[in-house]
């Protein structure tokens, strides 16, 4: 599912998913406050759901970063987040803390780290991909 949101600017805060859609996901394209011509995107990941409300992780990108999230570009790669295509679903992995990059760390990673996992079907990962395109050619975006 993706919104569009052509007119204004909206603070971060301001951009929030709609709770009874109870999707797995949920686009929001809109121009960040602080920067008007801004393209920006708001990615709503479904976390779990408790007491039938559904709790959403939040990950706000300019659209290249988008882009590199869902892997249509590898150029100044996300460092924190992974996409693996199995062959029967899609994973997204992202790591939240201390990823060194400078290979002190023998196996890659720092003393604190956070995991999110996010599966998806392919089906459901070609959905969530063409709704991004979708949306940011709705909003008159081009890249």
């Amino acid at each position: 599912m993706y919104v569009t949101k052509k007119t204004g600017t909206f603070h971060l805060n301001e951009i929030k998913p709609d709770p009874t859609l109870h999707q797995r996901w949920q686009w929001i394209f809109f121009h960040p406050n602080h920067n008007p011509t801004h393209e920006h995107v708001a990615l709503f990941l479904l976390a779990e759901i408790t007491h039938l409300r559904p709790s959403y992780d939040c990950y706000h990108f300019g659209v290249d970063k988008a882009r590199q999230f869902l892997g249509i570009t590898s150029e100044g790669a996300l460092h924190g987040i992974q996409l693996f295509k199995e062959t029967d679903r899609v994973l997204i992995n992202v790591s939240v803390g201390e990823i060194p990059h400078d290979e002190k760390e023998s196996d890659g990673y720092g003393s604190c780290l956070l995991m999110k996992w996010y599966e998806y079907s392919h089906v459901e990962f070609d959905k969530m991909y063409n709704e991004f395109e979708l949306g940011f050619r709705e909003m008159g975006w081009s890249r």
